[in-house]
């Protein structure tokens, strides 16, 4: 369980830093 979570928490930190033009 707690591997899934931190799977999807990783998730959300990506799409974020996508979404914020973050990748350079």
């Amino acid at each position: 369980m707690a591997t899934i979570s931190i799977t999807l928490a990783s998730g959300h930190i990506n799409m974020a830093t996508i979404k914020s033009g973050g990748r350079s």
